[in-house]
């Protein structure tokens, strides 16, 4: 046994304190920013885009409505202007308070518009996916605004991996998970890589340009049962390495996600995987992705590739219906397409569901930020390797994202010496 063994359930109680107070932190920083300040300074701040108006919406993934809000005409410009708001960020829309009104109270901070995530901005539009299913943008009229919001989707995924590993019992915790944890040690390897088994030692590399330590590393890797670290300073090929090894877990009819800290780091990979023409996915909004890789992205695939069949037709009627309402003003003919939008949105996410999962379970890899590979695209899948680039990055409640129920873990980082 490791000499340094962690207890698993101590260290997830630690985690989930760290966070919560992190959250807490964070919500009334913000909290009290948006109660004491006006719109126009919540804008120079960054945190609000003031003076918009419905310009139009549609339904998105998820059956999600998403509206588009564009510059009021009567403020007179087009374009949005300078602010902080990004896509992915937590955002409510609402009525914008009067000029006189300086400050507004924290309950009608809490109760009032409608919360969703930024999923496209451009110089003159911001469009929104509303939250809830049966939220629309019908009941927002005249002058709008748009306010960020603590973001606590990172803080949930994190905190439900640390609760499930807090909760898991001993006979449950799969041996990659006690050697991570110190609790047992590494199926130990060769010292000398010529003395591995056949199939490494015949080993036929894709890359005719890796070097010998690059080899050797790919050797390693492949003969590792549990555990690999590569790590060297930058401009050490770390990441030729990385392709090599994918490239030969997909020989071996492997299942790899791969994750990194940050989108550019995924994207990279991505670039360099494309060309060998093997299935992946790309997880992550497409607005966040290099466009070099949008055609692996999943949420371009869901409404791209054959498998999109099954969900266009029931979003063009939806879009159809969410239409009409606008023609009517007959209360109980609202009523019933309402009723009836509410079904199709229940059918839509059923097949989006089946999509996605047909999309997922036909890629042999995955690829994904720590935090994309918790989200709920995953949450049921399994994998024979994960692999971690840039390592040294990640946060320790992000690991456990990829690894419980998964047999070998691969780490690359840079060498801190």
């Amino acid at each position: 046994m490791a000499s340094k063994a962690v207890d698993i359930s101590a260290f997830a109680t630690s985690q989930l304190s760290l966070l919560a107070s992190e959250l807490i932190a964070e919500t009334s920083q913000n909290t009290l920013l948006l109660s004491t300040h006006s719109p126009r300074t919540l804008s120079r701040a960054g945190l609000a885009i003031t003076n918009l108006s419905l310009s139009s919406q549609r339904t998105g993934l998820g059956g999600k409505t998403v509206i588009e809000l564009e510059q009021d005409n009567a403020v007179g410009g087009e374009e949005l202007g300078d602010h902080g708001i990004r896509v992915g960020d937590i955002v409510r829309i609402g009525q914008q308070p009067k000029g006189g009104e300086k400050k507004m109270e924290k309950k009608s901070i809490e109760g009032k518009g409608l919360e969703g995530v930024v999923v496209r901005l451009s110089r003159k539009t911001v469009q929104v996916a509303l939250d809830k299913e049966e939220d629309d943008g019908d009941g927002l009229g005249g002058r709008l605004w748009v306010v960020k919001l603590a973001n606590d989707i990172t803080y949930k995924r994190m905190n439900w991996t640390m609760d499930r590993l807090k909760k898991m019992e001993e006979k449950d915790r799969p041996t990659l998970m006690r050697v991570l944890f110190g609790l047992d040690s590494p199926t130990p390897i060769s010292q000398h890589l010529d003395d591995l088994n056949e199939e490494s030692r015949n080993l036929h590399f894709i890359d005719p340009t890796l070097n010998d330590s690059q080899r050797d590393a790919v050797k390693f890797a492949l003969a590792s049962r549990e555990v690999a670290l590569i790590h060297g300073p930058p401009g050490t090929g770390k990441t030729y390495t990385l392709i090599e090894l994918i490239l030969q877990l997909v020989k071996r009819s492997r299942r790899i996600l791969v994750c990194g800290p940050s989108n550019i780091s995924v994207d990279n990979i991505v670039e360099r995987l494309a060309p060998h023409k093997i299935p992946i996915v790309r997880l992550g909004h497409p607005a966040r992705l290099l466009p070099s890789v949008l055609d692996h992205s999943l949420d371009v695939l869901t409404q791209t590739s054959d498998a999109a069949a099954i969900v266009r037709d029931v979003r063009k009627e939806i879009d159809d219906k969410q239409a009409s309402i606008k023609k009517t003003r007959n209360g109980k003919e609202r009523r019933a397409i309402y009723g009836d939008m509410k079904e199709l949105r229940k059918e839509y996410r059923e097949r989006e569901k089946q999509c996605v999962s047909n999309l997922v379970q036909g890629s042999k890899v995955i690829l994904a930020t720590l935090h994309g590979a918790g989200g709920y695209q995953l949450r049921h899948e399994g994998f024979d390797v994960v692999i971690i680039d840039e390592g040294s990055q990640a946060l320790e409640a992000q690991r456990p994202f990829a690894t419980p129920t998964d047999n070998q873990i691969l780490e690359l980082g840079r060498s801190t010496t």
